[in-house]
């Protein structure tokens, strides 16, 4: 029996390998003919292909794979055709119908039958499309002189979302062009006004030119899948990548979307395919993209690439076979190539070596294809073989690393385990992340460094939002892994600052878990884990050209500048925020590994400098005591500190009351208003302005702007609030916004000063606000009506607040959704008088609501 037609050609060059069937979905060309029915009809054959293509799998198949495409090339016997429209009938028995197949039937059994087929029920247009290389020239005519184009593109109220199906004869027929554009305009002339169905895309298809229609699909912008994304591929050849590029990222598209870039991948096979299949590469469609992207070098060396889509193709590109036998047109991907050829050109790691045979016994090697740069180790590169041993360890790896992972990563030089880590995070992402090889990102911890934390860190505050939260606790685990001061000031800041819940709690969770391993509180975790990103006690770092050496060094306001050093030792020359692209007198190889340095330096410094304002306002609203040996060890010699806090007035405090106030000068050392010594004689913390006269607001004030020094967060100027005399022992708090507030004025204000949601409770939506304080062990909490549900903020009513009050302890939003004596009394909750809170902590909550209007 003869099977489908293979033929690779269609637009840009895509190398498509579809059927006469699929090749009738663009319109602009006639599909290759049909031949005859070459007999030979074959029962038992017969039965067994219809068990195959009839079978209820509720699978997305191709169009060679319904009974439309079949695998057959021409047009059934009378004999064959009963056969097959029996067998639909049977199936209709127990599987939804398939009208597509009706359609088929319908043009081998005449008009008459095509015509009751085309008016008893809706028919989606790609039928019709697919259908085109089974008219014959007398069908044509038939229906030329038959059919007419409808005046409305919709069927009546009732099937809003239906396309009327009487368009789809004479479109395919053509001579109906300006009919046609007009009922677009007409009918559904802007996206608001257009019912939800990814099928009516398939309408968009009969348009005469690919102009009218990615003009009707910009305007539309509905998701398409499937055989709809197949189809819009044949139609539109490249033209279509933008609109299938932004189905596939769409959230409500997650079920269909590896099913949708396989068919995509099983439909063009040409160098043209492949922009496509790298852009997917940042989507969810990225494993199929991936598996297609390695099955297809000779593509890949054919097509015209930008260097940032070589770079995202350097992990696949590393695991082909015969990388010097493709030949590249595009000069990006000869040099890719090159560099891999010249990579495994490099002596490699003799294995009888004691270290590696003592390290290596008892490892399992992991035999599935990973794309790394080469693995580096005394100077020799890991061979295949080792390489599998490698990757063994680091799969089997669990809280600690085995003797192989430790041994390679002591003798492989920093910079070069740290691109080790970034490649495999970043090759298991271009892979899809399978859930089975996360060990790739989370044992990648082991050997990264900075570079490393500085590419994890902004992917785990992303995921949560795009339903990867599963995904981002394990980019946690990556960064505990690492251990260095950097990458746990990282989660500290993640569990501070992240915009998704789920991920803040499992951060701080970990903090915690760290902290209680060490012995320490989280606050004393957090002081302890400062990077300083290679600076000095004098906050200074060198970077190395070689003949030429810059010094970097912090300037009043946190940011790395460097100058070049003169001859004398002294740094000459302007202030520069990067330091220079070498000349001919620099060594190279010191020059790019300073440059890299100096990138990560900025970027761990600039980091540090927002996360510890954030820490420190807290530490001041918390009322945060330090015992002075504590706070000098800690604080005033710590170089970005120093910097950071400049601006900041501290306290010597005694029973609470604050007895002397003072700054740390450039040097770090404790000074009064006079510039005169502090002696620390009690603990120390940062005044919240609740506690200053007047005199001594205005005299700080003045100090601070004399010497330019700005408060990285809101302190002398803060405003400051008590409690209503008339508050006494209540436990609902006295004088809070009565009229009512946007619901995103609510949401934003309240995030910012620190507050979060509580559980959604019933229908989804939530109705409070808490912000924990584990220094006074109390919760504050906002209640509020309507209830905001956890959609889009158009979906949200204007709020008004009902009450604030506190809970004895420390209760986390997760734990709180209707604020009522139920849910107090099923949870031993216990309310607390605002008479009995810290002043700070009343001012606070006030502050919280005066910015509510």
């Amino acid at each position: 029996m003869q099977q489908t037609t293979r033929c690779f050609s269609g637009p840009d060059d895509l190398g498509l390998t579809i059927s006469p069937y699929l090749a009738g979905c663009n319109i602009d060309v006639e599909p290759p003919p049909l031949g005859d029915d070459p007999g030979g009809f074959d029962p038992k054959w017969e039965r067994s292909h219809a068990k195959e293509f009839l079978a209820p799998s509720g699978k997305t198949y191709l169009f060679d794979q319904t009974l439309t495409g079949m695998g057959f090339t021409y047009r059934l016997s009378p004999e064959r055709a009963a056969f097959w429209e029996g067998r639909l009938k049977l199936r209709h028995i127990w599987a939804k119908p398939d009208f597509q197949d009706e359609v088929w039937i319908a043009v081998q059994a005449g008009l008459g039958k095509l015509l009751e087929t085309l008016h008893g029920k809706y028919a989606d247009a790609l039928y019709w499309l697919n259908a085109r290389a089974l008219l014959t020239d007398e069908l044509r005519e038939q229906l030329r002189s038959t059919v007419h184009m409808p005046t409305e593109l919709l069927l009546p109220q009732a099937h809003r979302q239906q396309v009327n199906p009487a368009i789809y004869a004479p479109a395919i027929l053509g001579g109906h062009e300006e009919e046609l554009l007009a009922l677009f305009e007409n009918t559904w002339p802007q996206r608001s006004s257009l019912p939800e169905h990814s099928s009516l895309v398939a309408a968009v298809l009969l348009l005469p030119t690919v102009e009218a229609r990615c003009a009707v699909l910009d305007r539309w912008d509905i998701p398409v899948e499937g055989n709809v994304a197949q189809a819009l591929l044949v139609s539109l050849g490249a033209r279509s990548f933008p609109y299938l590029i932004k189905a596939i990222n769409d959230p409500e598209y997650l079920e269909r979307i590896k099913a949708t870039v396989e068919i995509l991948g099983k439909t063009a096979h040409g160098p043209g395919m492949v922009p496509l299949m790298v852009e997917l590469l940042d989507t969810r469609g990225a494993q199929p993209a991936a598996v297609w992207l390695r099955e297809h070098p000779q593509a890949v060396a054919q097509a015209d690439l930008s260097p940032a889509q070589v770079k995202s193709l350097l992990p696949i590109m590393r695991t082909w076979d015969d990388p010097e036998q493709l030949v590249a047109t595009c000069p990006e991907v000869a040099a890719a190539l090159g560099r891999i050829v010249e990579e495994r050109s490099l002596p490699t790691l003799d294995p009888s070596v004691s270290w590696w045979m003592q390290a290596a016994t008892d490892v399992e090697p992991y035999l599935a294809p990973i794309g790394l740069p080469p693995v580096l180790v005394d100077g020799t590169r890991l061979a295949a073989p080792e390489l599998q041993l490698f990757l063994g360890a680091l799969a089997a790896t669990k809280d600690t690393p085995p003797a192989l992972v430790t041994e390679v990563a002591q003798r492989t030089p920093t910079q070069l385990r740290d691109e080790l880590a970034i490649s495999l995070l970043e090759g298991w992402l271009a892979d899809g992340a399978p859930a089975a090889q996360k060990w790739r990102m989370v044992s990648a911890g082991f050997l990264g460094g900075d570079r490393f934390v500085h590419t994890l860190a902004p992917l785990i505050r992303e995921w949560p939002g795009s339903n990867q939260h599963q995904r981002a606790v394990a980019g946690l685990a990556a960064l505990r892994n690492v251990g260095s001061d950097l990458a746990l000031q990282t989660i500290s800041a993640i569990a501070a600052k992240a915009k998704f819940a789920g991920i803040k709690k499992r951060a701080a969770e970990a903090m915690a878990e760290i902290a209680q391993a060490r012995g320490l509180t989280r606050d004393q975790l957090e002081d302890r884990i400062l990077p300083d990103g290679g600076l000095d006690a004098r906050g200074r770092r060198i970077f190395d050209y070689g003949p030429r050496q810059f010094e970097a060094r912090l300037t009043p306001d946190c940011k790395l500048v460097a100058r070049l050093l003169g001859p004398d030792g002294h740094p000459t020359g302007k202030p520069k925020t990067t330091l220079p692209a070498p000349n001919h007198s620099d060594d190279p190889e010191l020059a790019a590994a300073a440059k890299a340095d100096f990138a990560t330096c900025k970027k761990t410094l600039t980091t540090l400098a927002k996360t510890q304002a954030v820490r420190f306002e807290r530490a001041m609203v918390q009322a945060r005591r330090w015992e002075p040996q504590e706070f000098t060890q800690l604080i005033t010699r710590h170089p970005v500190l120093r910097g950071v806090l400049a601006g900041v007035l501290w306290a010597v405090f005694d029973a609470d009351q604050p007895t002397v106030l003072f700054r740390l000068d450039e040097g770090g050392a404790p000074v009064d208003a006079d510039d005169e010594p502090v002696e620390l004689t009690g603990p120390v913390g940062i005044i919240h302005p609740l506690w200053l006269t007047s005199d001594q607001q205005a005299t700080w004030t003045q100090l601070f702007a004399d010497y330019e020094l700005r408060c990285a967060f809101q302190q002398l100027d803060r405003p400051v609030a008590r409690l209503d005399p008339g508050q006494g022992d209540d436990t609902d708090l006295h004088g809070i916004p009565t009229h009512l507030i946007p619901a995103g004025k609510l949401l934003g204000t309240c995030t910012k000063f620190g507050w979060e949601r509580g559980a959604a409770g019933d229908g989804g939506s939530t109705c409070v606000f808490v912000r924990p304080d584990e220094v006074a062990n109390l919760t504050p909490v906002i209640v509020h009506t309507d209830g905001m549900w956890l959609g889009s903020l158009s979906d949200w009513s204007d709020q008004r607040l009902t009450r604030v009050f506190l809970l004895r302890g420390v209760v986390p939003g997760n734990q709180i959704s209707y604020a009522e004596q139920w849910e107090f009394k099923s949870k031993d909750w216990h309310l607390v008088p605002w008479a009995q809170a810290p002043a700070t902590l009343v001012s606070e909550v006030y502050l919280t609501l005066s910015a509510l209007g």
